[in-house]
């Protein structure tokens, strides 16, 4: 789904909350879908964190559509982490995992970051884990929602 697709659809959306939780590197919100559950328990659902695997952002979507109120733990529904990527993949170049800095998102992370051999050493496509752990607005974004929702 691309971006402007999954903002018109955020409208259409009933039973949740859509807020913004940053923006990308080239200036798109990232939203969070908040559905209020009837427990303290809660789950975090990310979707499209690499750029050729947006179709995971239609699924979400879709079931979203299909919602029904018979969730019980509260849930939290990002379904477009990369949108700059996506952005990238959907122009031709199909196999591109990485946002528009080229680093690899689900790498930049503060859990073994830069510690696998196959990381690249510079920015590419798949496989860069950034200058730094956390260094990415999409990664601090996702940080930022699950320390609120912890």
């Amino acid at each position: 789904m691309r971006y402007i697709e999954l903002k018109e659809q955020l409208k259409t959306l009933s039973n949740c909350k859509v807020i913004s939780i940053g923006k990308t590197i080239l200036g798109k919100e990232l939203y969070v879908i908040c559905i209020k559950g009837t427990t303290t328990s809660s789950v975090i659902i990310q979707c499209a964190m690499h750029a050729r695997e947006h179709i995971t952002c239609d699924l979400i979507i879709n079931l979203l559509n299909k919602y029904n109120g018979e969730f019980i733990p509260n849930i939290y529904i990002i379904p477009l982490v990369n949108p700059d990527g996506v952005e990238i993949c959907e122009s031709g170049r199909y196999n591109y995992k990485a946002n528009s800095r080229g680093v690899d998102i689900n790498n930049n992370f503060n859990a073994k970051w830069n510690s696998l051999s196959y990381y690249s050493a510079y920015p590419c496509e798949s496989g860069y884990a950034g200058k730094e752990c956390e260094s990415e607005s999409e990664t601090q974004a996702l940080v930022k929602i699950t320390k609120i929702i912890q």
